[in-house]
This record gives structure tokens, C-alpha cells and sequence, in this order.
């Protein structure tokens, strides 16, 4: 992900990287954007592009005028994106570690410096099974099995990962991020017939997940029938 900040003297010409068949056709970019430029767009007020060594405004521009050109290009070629840092940095888990400026290539972790991009998925069309009145449903106790295997399988990853470099070996085994995320969930729906349940595995797939986190040490401090308890029970309280 290329990402380049919203106050950068460049910017206008960066969200026109990807207009009119200019280069990085194939590349992913995105605006980084703070709460302060959102909100003088919003008051339609000037805006300070920065020096990013000095430090000094070199330029002032309106608000609006800089954010029409990130929609219109957005709109033309479907890039650049906007990553929120501001909320970013105040949701994001180690906050004594640095400030996050970027995010994988497609945007589904921020990262902080020289961290890496660990990514499983969970295939949804493998946890249906047919009830006892024959109706199609979750095997959520299978769910459980598989979220959690999931998670120690990419912190395995983290440890006997080959690094390119040292610093993102540091980083990656410092922080020990990884996403777990689901695959053919249409398939769950439609084919099985599913969908009522639908709603219900993202929030379970998080309390699984938040549930092992603490026990990646030894998988079998977490017991399948635990989580499987937990889940049946939440399936109720979630609807």
C-alpha cells in the first residue's frame, strides 16, 4: 500500500497517480487522512501542506479543493483510498510501540514500522453440518476448533517465518500480529441456507478469538467444549 499523508506537498499529484493511464495502474494507494483535515473540509478552511523534513508549511490550499480531487480520482480509477490514522492510532492494541502510518497492501491490517502481513482464512462452506431436524446449520463447536487452530497456526507462522530483514523480524515477533478472516460465506448462505446464521459468526469468531488469545502458549489450556459452550450459548443472546 502506498500511503501518503494528506499534508505532504505532493499530495495533488499523488491521488492523480492511477488517472488517465498515468503509472502504478497495479498499485494500491491511499490518502492519509487525520480528523483535523476531515474537519476543515467540513468548515470549508484552509489547509497547510507540510515539508515532511523542515516541518514548515510550504503552501496553503482550501480543504474542499484537495478533497474534491481525492473524490474525483477515487471515483475515475478507484484509488486512492483513505486510511483514518487518527482512529487508527487510537484503537490500535500497542500504542507504547509507535505510531501507525500505513497498513498492508490491501488494507486489512495497520502496521506499524517493518511489521508483516500474517493472513489466514476460514472456509465457511466447511462448517455446516444438518441438524436433527434435518434443517442445514453451524457446526459451531467445529467453528470453535478451526478459529482457534487458525490463530496458533499463524503464530507458528510468526516464529519459524524466513525475514527478509532483522527489523521486521524484530517488529513482526515484538507485536505477533495476525488476521484470521473468512472465506465462500456465500456459499454458507445460499447453497446451505444458512443465512439466519450469518449474522452471528463474525461476533463469534471474535470471542473465539479474543478467548485464545491469552492461551497461545499451550493449546490445550482451552478446552473445545468451553468455547463450543460459549458459542451455543452467545447464538441465543446475539439474535
Amino acid at each position: 500500500m502506498g500511503v501518503l499523508n494528506v499534508d505532504h506537498p505532493d499530495i495533488f499529484e499523488f491521488v492523480q497517480l492511477r488517472t488517465n493511464g498515468k503509472p502504478l495502474q497495479n498499485f494500491n494507494l491511499s490518502v492519509g487522512v487525520t480528523d483535523a483535515f476531515m474537519q476543515a473540509v467540513e468548515k470549508d478552511k484552509a489547509w497547510e501542506l507540510i515539508h515532511p523534513r523542515t516541518g514548515k508549511a510550504v503552501k496553503q490550499v482550501q480543504a474542499k479543493v484537495l478533497w474534491q480531487a481525492i473524490v474525483e480520482s477515487a471515483w475515475e480509477s478507484g484509488n486512492p483510498g483513505m486510511i483514518f490514522l487518527d482512529t487508527i492510532n487510537a484503537f490500535q492494541p500497542l500504542p507504547s510501540q509507535g505510531r501507525i502510518w500505513s497498513t498492508n497492501p490491501c488494507g486489512e491490517v495497520p502496521l506499524l514500522p517493518f511489521e508483516s502481513c500474517n493472513l489466514g482464512s476460514v472456509n465457511l462452506s466447511r462448517l455446516v453440518r444438518t441438524g436433527e431436524q434435518g434443517q442445514m446449520e453451524v457446526d459451531w463447536e467445529k467453528l470453535a476448533y478451526v478459529v482457534r487452530a487458525g490463530i496458533r497456526f499463524l503464530d507458528n507462522v510468526i516464529e519459524v517465518n524466513r525475514y527478509p530483514h532483522p527489523h521486521i523480524a524484530k517488529s513482526s515477533r515484538a507485536s505477533r500480529k495476525v488476521g484470521l478472516g473468512v472465506r465462500r460465506a456465500l456459499n454458507m448462505v445460499y447453497e446451505y441456507n444458512c443465512g439466519h446464521w450469518y449474522y452471528l459468526l463474525f461476533p463469534n469468531i471474535g470471542r473465539v478469538h479474543y478467548h485464545c488469545d491469552g492461551k497461545l502458549v499451550r493449546v490445550d489450556d482451552v478446552s473445545i467444549e468451553a468455547i463450543a459452550g460459549m458459542l451455543e450459548e452467545s447464538k441465543w443472546t446475539l439474535r
